[in-house]
């Protein structure tokens, strides 16, 4: 994975600003709490988002924003990556919102959690740190300043349980303790299912005594089913008997219903007879009463269609005259509306050749901003250099100032402890001096060039030929203004041409209205539609007389018709009148049987009774031996599952735990010995003092050694601690890179504050760190100028008003 830019909007003390990374190595340099660390933590978040506990929106947020962005482009495997992740306050909370990631120019839009399992996937991290800390990140990419020393003062569990992670081995730990759950858990079960089983015998016992039980009830069923039997033979035997005297019943009934049918349907028939009576005497006074003239139908018809045909005439003229009125109004308001825009806008146009002639003016004068900018930014440029070259020359002399406060304090060479004469500490004391002085020449010379460039005069010209520029645009907005409204007004007056046309013509179309009298016509149709009203209203007459004398008719033959059925029906009541005879004593007769049917059935619902409750008490006893039998069955099965859970106990004591310690044991042992020389090798390089030396227990805590003896880490120098935690760093993210075949991200080494508290001496050491890193790209952030000259590429960064700038 090789780093190639970063856009920052809105993040901590950043705007708006990208940063492109060069390979190579690379110092963001700066005072303290410029920005430089924010840089890093960009690139973390770009990668993995937030993560509670860690890396949280309110620290990025810039304070004020609402939304941030940041965006990473990186090379892995050949492929060119761009992520951008977005942050947003809402309300009282800052979170993600959905981002995208682009592969190869493929655009994908993801949820933050779809982005990360993305990221992971291409740098090769195992999906554990989906949710969690990506620690392999940490400690093999980049660790905060504020971290880094961490891992060496954290307690020894500590330590060794983010080793584990770090290694990917804390899953030994995992199942050891897992498994110690499972063990325990199995030990529950098996102490559950004994108590569960503790009445198998007992239950054995009561389910042969239920068995018993149900033989003795079975033999007291038999007689009664012999009883039972009998009762339902005499039964269906009644029945036979009962179904013979019901057909006959069913036929009395039916006679009996016969007969009142025939009373309603009378009644009802001379009641209806009465109504049509009372109907006929009625349609014959209306009848009597009607005076009916004679209508001409085709007189009608014909004054139909000629209503029809005038009404559409009228109504032809009316349209047409509204039309020409209505159109006449529309053209004189847009007729109006055009003299009066022409006559509102004469003063506009009359300001169009006094604006020309300023913005020509501005033109002239605007010719030399090129040259005049080209001229600043080689100017600058050569400031730039020449700065450059003043910063290195005041560490120059700040070095032999350091050199001159440090020869005067000693008294013993330190390194091979022979006394110091004062001639050869004065000897060395003109020597810097002397280059201190000239030093200081070299810089008041780059300063007098400086000052005779006067760039600030270049400056001051181009601000005032800018703030002629600003007054340039809006006299250009109302030029335009100007053009676009004579357009307007030549349009309008083309329009006008077209509406005067237009009006004429109307005038013409009003005069030919003229020839048609819409009063007179309306008159004419007005005395039609009466005629036509009159007729209609004899003709619906004399058809509403017709109808009544139809209606009278078919009511007289009604009656007549009701009159004969009448009759009918009152001799085939007198019929079934003498056919009742034969069905007398028929109601007793039922009666008997019925009785006789009922005692039988009490009989056969007493038996059914009483077998029904033995026959209960055998299912309940029969239940209740299922029960039992299937509760046997449950324990005698939880038995034989118990014994199996004792062998998985036995198991995991004896072996399956040992098993696993031994692993894990034999993998920390092949990681100490790589992880531990390459810690002394890395303190080595960084204390280059024979007597001071350092290596790893068996736990990975370091051991300090003074001449022999131990010493606390506490008690060391803060650069001795920092090299200390600088060598565990770099010999940690070696181990990782060798064992993680699998992970992208080798290429890449990012160090925050590497020298904290470093001297002079062990800053000339960090040149031989970058030489045997030899990293495709290497991220340094330090504040330390003298690093500057190790690194291939310089990024300064500084911060004012709150802002950081990138220069």
């Amino acid at each position: 994975m090789i780093i190639k830019w970063l856009k920052l909007q809105n993040i901590r003390s950043y705007t708006n600003k990208e940063i492109e990374f060069p390979q190579g190595t690379t110092l963001l340099s700066g005072d303290i709490g410029s920005g430089k660390s924010s840089i890093l933590l960009g690139i973390e978040f770009a990668l993995f988002g937030l993560l509670k506990g860690e890396v949280s929106g309110s620290a990025l947020l810039r304070k004020g924003a609402s939304v941030g962005e940041v965006e990473l482009c990186f090379e892995i495997e050949g492929k060119e990556v761009i992520i951008k992740r977005i942050l947003k306050k809402k309300k009282d909370a800052i979170g993600q919102e959905n981002s995208h990631i682009i592969i190869d120019g493929v655009k994908k839009e993801a949820a933050p959690i779809e982005l990360k399992a993305k990221i992971l996937e291409l740098l090769g991290y195992p999906m554990d740190f989906l949710t969690k800390k990506n620690l392999v990140f940490r400690y093999t990419v980049y660790t905060p300043q504020e971290e880094m020393k961490r891992i060496i003062f954290e307690s020894k569990d500590e330590r060794l349980n983010t080793l584990r992670k770090v290694f990917g081995i804390d899953k030994y730990k995992r199942i050891r303790e897992n498994v110690i759950l499972v063990q325990k858990r199995l030990k529950d079960q098996c102490k559950e299912i004994s108590g569960f089983i503790s009445d198998l015998d007992n239950k054995k016992e009561y389910l042969h005594l239920l068995n018993n039980e149900c033989d003795l009830l079975s033999n007291e069923i038999r007689p009664l089913d012999a009883d039972k039997d009998k009762i339902e033979l005499d039964i269906k035997a009644i029945i036979s008997e009962k179904e013979v005297k019901r057909r006959i019943f069913e036929d009395f009934n039916s006679y009996k219903n016969n007969l009142v049918r025939i009373d309603t349907e009378i009644e009802s028939i001379v009641n209806e007879r009465e109504r049509n009576s009372q109907l006929i005497k009625e349609y014959e006074r209306q009848i009597s009463s009607m005076m009916i003239e004679k209508v001409d139908e085709d007189r009608k018809d014909l004054l139909e269609k000629e209503i029809n045909e005038e009404e559409r005439r009228l109504s032809d003229v009316r349209v047409k005259v509204a039309e020409i009125m209505q159109k006449e109004k529309s053209l004189m308001e847009s007729r109006s509306a055009i003299l009066k825009f022409i006559e509102d806008n004469k003063n506009v146009l009359a300001k169009k050749e006094s604006i020309s002639f300023k913005i020509e003016e501005l033109n002239k004068s605007l010719q030399d901003k090129e040259s005049l900018k080209a001229e600043h930014e080689k100017k600058s440029q050569e400031i730039s250099m020449m700065e450059r070259n003043k910063a290195v020359l005041q560490d120059k002399i700040r070095n032999s100032q350091q050199l001159i406060e440090k020869i005067s304090g000693i008294d013993n060479c330190p390194m091979c402890l022979q006394k110091v004469d004062h001639e050869h500490k004065k000897g060395i004391n003109n020597k810097e001096e002397e280059a201190i002085n000239s030093y200081t020449e070299g810089i008041k010379i780059i300063n007098d060039k400086i000052k005779n460039m006067k760039i600030n005069e270049i400056k001051d010209k181009l601000a005032a030929l800018e703030s002629k520029e600003k007054d340039l645009n809006p006299l250009l907005i109302e030029l335009n203004k100007i053009k676009n409204i004579e357009q307007i007004i030549s349009e309008r007056k083309s329009e006008l041409e077209k509406i005067d046309v237009e009006i004429n013509k109307l005038n013409e179309d009003k005069n030919s209205t003229k020839d048609y009298d819409v009063g007179a016509m309306t008159e004419i149709l007005s005395r039609k539609k009466n005629e036509f009203r009159n007729l209609s209203e004899a003709l619906a007459r004399s058809r509403i007389k017709q109808e009544k004398e139809r209606s009278m008719q078919i009511l007289i033959g009604k009656n007549n018709e009701y009159k004969a059925r009448i009759l009918r029906m009152n001799e085939d009541k007198n019929s079934l009148n003498k056919d009742a005879e034969r069905f007398k004593g028929i109601e007793e007769m039922m009666d008997s049987v019925e009785r006789r049917l009922k005692g039988y059935e009490n009989r056969l619902k007493e038996i059914e009774l009483s077998l029904r409750e033995k026959q209960t008490k055998i299912s309940e006893k029969k239940g209740e031996a299922d029960r039992i039998k299937k509760e046997i069955d449950d324990k005698e099965a939880k038995r034989r599952v118990m014994a199996k859970k004792k062998q998985y106990i036995d198991w995991i004591d004896v072996s399956f735990i040992n098993i696993i310690s031994i692993i894990e044991k034999n993998i920390l042992a092949s990681l100490y010995n790589e992880f531990n020389a390459l810690f002394q090798e890395w303190f080595d390089i960084l204390i280059e003092d024979e007597l001071i030396t350092a290596r790893l227990d068996d736990e990975f805590s370091p051991i300090v050694q003074q001449n022999g003896y131990d010493i606390e880490v506490e008690n060391m120098s803060g650069g001795e601690k920092t090299a200390l935690a600088l060598a565990y760093r770099l010999a940690l993210n070696k181990v990782i890179n060798d064992i993680t075949t699998e992970i992208n991200t080798k290429d890449l080494l990012i160090l925050d504050e590497p020298t904290d508290g470093f001297s002079e001496h062990q800053l000339d050491k960090i040149r031989d760190v970058l030489d045997r890193l030899a990293m495709k790209q290497l991220i340094i952030v330090s504040h330390e100028s003298k690093i500057e000259s190790f690194v291939d590429n310089i990024i300064k960064i500084s911060k004012q008003d709150h802002v950081s700038s990138v220069g």
